[in-house]
């Protein structure tokens, strides 16, 4: 009996002590993006730019379509992803050998053939989470806590500027975010379990699929524990 206490007390330790599962949510918001379901759409009269954020760590997805009826170049010298007023350049885009060093440079522009899109290289927004003074990193509530921002008081500014030149006219498009809100919550609090696929179709053998509660092409997130 002695030594069935002495273990369940170690156990009961080990458990208290073990660091428990965090979501913290990031919503941003843009001046003139249009939002649906699965992109975050800007255009003017050449072209429609199409983003997804929705990653761990956020990343810059970017399809550029082009509606014109010529084709349009996107200089890769001239865009750019400026990340709290830190400009990170498409190009030069090393390519790297297998023993990492580098052979040669990138291609500097991108051309898209009338009514078709490309997709720009991709960017990590953040590689850490959010340490905010003002909400707890590990809320015990199921919704979590939660602190909202202006875009000047936003700790995560993101601008995505793209040169391109269509019938002899060179045009830069600059389409800007901030993130507006951060959710930090339970893990568990972050996903829900189904038993069907994509389509609707009940899964085999009672198996289950997780889906994220919160999934928007305007938010991002950080798994962590605490």
């Amino acid at each position: 009996m002695k030594n069935q206490n002495i273990v369940l007390s170690a156990l009961i330790l080990f458990t208290s002590c073990a660091p428990t599962k965090f979501f913290q949510l990031c919503t941003t918001n843009s001046e003139n993006g249009v939002l649906g379901n699965e992109q975050i759409v800007f255009e003017d009269a050449n072209c429609k730019i199409l983003y997804n954020f929705w990653a761990d760590g956020g990343v810059m997805d970017a399809f550029v379509f082009n509606k014109a009826e010529d084709d349009l170049v996107i200089d890769l010298s001239k865009s750019f992803l400026v990340i709290n007023n830190l400009s990170r350049t498409y190009f030069p885009d090393l390519v790297y050998l297998n023993n990492g060093s580098n052979c040669c440079q990138g291609k500097s522009e991108m051309r898209i053939p009338s009514k078709t899109m490309v997709f720009m290289p991709e960017f990590k927004l953040r590689a850490s989470r959010f340490i905010l003074c003002d909400i707890s990193d590990h809320p015990n509530q199921k919704n979590g806590q939660s602190l909202k921002f202006e875009k000047l008081t936003s700790p995560f500014t993101f601008n995505h500027i793209v040169t391109y030149s269509t019938k002899g006219e060179v045009i830069r498009m600059e389409n800007q975010f901030y993130v507006s809100e951060i959710v930090n919550m339970p893990y568990s609090s972050s996903y829900k379990n189904v038993y069907t696929d994509q389509c609707g179709r009940t899964l085999a053998n009672r198996a289950t699929r997780k889906v994220y509660n919160f999934y928007s092409p305007d938010k991002f997130f950080f798994e962590y524990t605490y």
